[in-house]
């Protein structure tokens, strides 16, 4: 090579050095070139985090990644946005992409969750009235006709069989799953059964309340209380006694083992709690009106809501008002979040900026809303459908069909989200969805 071929080569190297090294630094920078503009602009990221993380995402009906990822310098503009997994539901949404900022596909949980296009089904009884399931379905409850069975969703095929000594329509459960209430039918005075797993016999409640069916309570200990006639009293299954604690209480609940209530006291009412469910309590928040009927739910943190005459309250110096005319709701404590149905509204109380926002508006009734923040979507059953809706309400708000009944009682969802519980006559059925 000569020496004049040299010096080109090195001045043609020099001059693409000098066109390329700002279109390196700008790329680095976030900085393209738009072609439908003509001019440069500061690209922003798109967040598409899938469960599974296998599947496709495309953007304008182009495939951009066939994984879950960050798809970066993107030009600012409005995407439409299609997640696609073999054998799943579509997920998609029209989102703008906002230069120099991540624009997260599925706020605030981060991960797009997406749902089995045909759900796996099992038949786990054909004659229950009632069921419990514990967070992972790894205790699995179900009160039959003449039994109460105790099973799991990953050994269905294994389970406890106990005949019941008297008829029996519903069930309730301590929060760690291993007592149970079992309310009679059939007669003028029903039974009152009680059954613990570590004992695995019924003891029948009924003599210690011969004219009322009590609201049932349990500690954080899984002592066992019972509110009946505005009467909290300590109950000893064993020995089958009562012990008065506290009256003129309308309604009580406990968060670990410290006692909240709200007691009438003449004609004013007070929001107190108790460390000891047998000692004084301390009001939080006094001159409260006479309600009829009351419920309280007490997060982890410490949050307090109240339920009283159709209308949700928050207590901390006062009560400030929420909603009215509540006709369904759930309050999950794990997640410190409460999902309610009011005047059309489908709305949840958001504990990471204490806001009230709307899922969705509707013209029928909805029953048995549940709420998951984990997995960004909310479940109800509308009309014997059982239906997922995410609860980000930016552009279109992706909702599935996840089982279609003809008569739901109940049902319910495991932590994970993967499995789903539907009582639909007397037939329980258990479902994987995710």
């Amino acid at each position: 090579m000569t020496s004049r071929t040299r010096y080109t080569l090195i001045v043609i190297g020099f001059v693409i050095f000098l066109i390329l090294a700002p279109l390196i630094v700008l790329y680095v920078r976030g900085i393209t070139y738009d072609f439908s503009s003509g001019q440069f602009v500061q690209t922003g990221i798109l967040a598409v985090h899938t469960n599974p993380a296998s599947a496709g995402i495309s953007l304008n009906g182009k495939l951009a990644s066939k994984t879950s990822a960050d798809i970066k310098f993107l030009p600012p503009k409005e995407y439409d946005i299609t997640v696609n997994q073999p054998g799943y539901r579509p997920w998609e949404k029209r989102l703008r992409v906002t230069e120099g900022k991540v624009t997260w596909a599925s706020p605030p949980s981060g991960y797009i969750y997406l749902f089995l296009a045909s759900p796996a089904s099992m038949t786990l009884a054909s004659d229950a009235a009632d069921f419990y399931a514990s967070p992972e379905y790894n205790l699995i409850a179900i009160l039959t006709k003449n039994s109460l069975v105790l099973t799991s969703a990953a050994n269905p095929a294994q389970s406890q069989v106990y005949p019941l000594p008297a008829p029996a329509a519903s069930l309730t459960a301590s929060p760690d799953g291993r007592q149970f209430i079992l309310n009679g039918s059939g007669t003028a005075t029903p039974a009152i059964l009680y059954f613990n797993i570590a004992d695995k016999k019924f003891i029948n409640l009924r003599p210690l309340f011969p004219t009322t069916t009590p609201s049932w309570l349990y500690d954080g200990n899984g002592k066992l209380y019972a509110l009946s006639g505005k009467q909290l009293f300590a109950i000893d299954p064993a020995a089958g006694q009562k012990r008065l604690l506290q009256t003129e209480l309308l309604a009580a609940t406990f968060q670990d083992e410290n006692l909240y209530g709200l007691q009438q006291q003449g004609t004013t009412t007070a929001l107190s709690i108790w460390t000891n469910p047998a000692g004084a309590g301390q009001a939080i928040i006094t001159g409260l009106p006479l309600f009829h009927s009351a419920s309280l739910f007490v997060s982890f943190e410490k949050q307090i809501f109240l339920l009283a005459d159709s209308a949700l309250y928050k207590a901390d110096l006062g009560l400030t008002p929420l909603a009215d005319n509540i006709s369904a709701w759930d309050f999950n404590q794990q997640e410190s979040s409460l999902i309610f149905f009011h005047d059309g509204e489908l709305d949840y109380f958001n504990p990471f900026d204490n806001t009230i926002d709307l899922i969705t508006r509707r013209g029928g009734p909805i029953t048995d809303p549940l709420l998951r923040l984990s997995l960004n979507n909310a479940f109800l059953n509308e009309g014997n459908r059982i239906k997922a809706l995410e609860l980000d309400t930016r552009d279109h708000q992706n909702e599935y069909d996840l089982y279609n009944g003809t008569d739901i009682i109940k049902f319910s969802l495991n932590d994970s989200g993967t499995e789903l519980l539907v009582l639909d006559g007397s037939t329980l059925k258990l479902l994987t969805i995710r």
